[in-house]
């Protein structure tokens, strides 16, 4: 069975149309392509993701960003499916923005409003250092048990984390919306998934 990478969606609702859709920016297809592992985009729909996961072998799975937690249900629950597929079967997850937000909720922790978070560029301290986007109004109160602080910012929120022993991180910024991309975000993403 060939591995594969597990994407989730946004989902956009259309006033004009009345009509919800699922949503990938192509930037993060672009920027995946660099571990030359297939993608399989899954559907805001829990039957569709269940076929998915009994039919694959997941090299990565890979929680989006877009919407804010409690804004579309379904899709808050299809990331705690994967988050618990990922740690029952030690699957890597990688987890940005709205994703971190789903592993937070996951883990018990809440989150709190964040100001001057929203299209900028900002410096993150830590073990993982320099600049880095922000598209974010929410960030984790505080880091989740069993997790290690990778970087925060200079208003003391909190960036990136990883699991302490779950092949498990979360970055609150966007990696595939930079012009040119990460190598450091790319090498620890390979790090991440063991190539």
């Amino acid at each position: 069975m060939r591995r594969v990478i597990i994407m989730t969606q946004r989902i956009v609702f259309y006033k004009s149309r009345n009509e919800f859709a699922d949503s990938l920016d192509r930037k993060y297809i672009e920027y995946f392509n660099q571990l030359s592992i297939p993608i399989i985009i899954v559907p805001n729909n829990k039957d569709q993701l269940k076929i998915i996961l009994s039919t694959v072998d997941s090299a990565l799975i890979v929680l989006t960003g877009g919407n804010s937690m409690g804004e579309f249900k379904i899709r808050d629950e299809i990331e705690k499916i994967l988050i618990s597929y990922s740690i029952k079967n030690k699957i890597p997850l990688l987890a940005i923005c709205k994703g971190m937000q789903s592993v937070a909720n996951h883990f018990k922790v809440k989150l709190k409003i964040v100001k001057n978070h929203v299209k900028k560029k900002h410096k993150v301290n830590g073990i993982i250092n320099g600049k880095r986007n922000s598209f974010h109004n929410y960030s984790l109160e505080q880091v989740p048990k069993n997790f290690l602080l990778l970087a925060e910012s200079s208003d003391s929120s909190i960036e990136a984390i990883r699991h302490n022993t779950l092949p498990l991180e979360c970055w609150m910024w966007h990696p595939e919306r930079e012009r040119i991309f990460n190598k450091d975000d790319l090498n620890r993403i390979k790090e991440l998934v063991g190539k």
